[in-house]
């Protein structure tokens, strides 16, 4: 099988974009009271919402060629953050960004 996904690789980490199977990962990582607090005016925001992310920017991949992108470190599989564009209406887009916490100030 061939892996058609698009990827990014650059000297210290990998970017790919976020999946379905992501949502545990990533509904633990918006809710991190550091993350949230930016990224949802300090709400916490519930699973099926994080799941409503996921499959938008699957959505607006598929239609624009742009979305949410996880990154890692080269080294580890474990995702570091997020970042990308989160279309929002048909004017306009959002820039959505976050690493976690434990990798703040590197």
């Amino acid at each position: 099988m061939i892996n058609d996904e698009p990827s990014i690789h650059a000297d210290r980490l990998r970017l790919r974009p976020c999946r379905a199977d992501d949502l545990d990962l990533l509904h633990k990582l918006w809710t991190e009271a550091g993350v949230r607090r930016f990224l949802f005016d300090d709400c916490s925001i519930s699973r099926e919402e994080a799941r409503s992310f996921i499959e938008a920017s699957a959505t607006t991949f598929a239609n624009h060629g742009y979305g949410l992108w996880l990154f890692s470190e080269h080294q580890c599989d474990l995702i570091a953050g997020f970042a990308g564009l989160f279309h929002s209406s048909e004017e306009s887009s959002s820039l959505l960004f976050g690493t976690r916490p434990q990798l703040w100030g590197r």
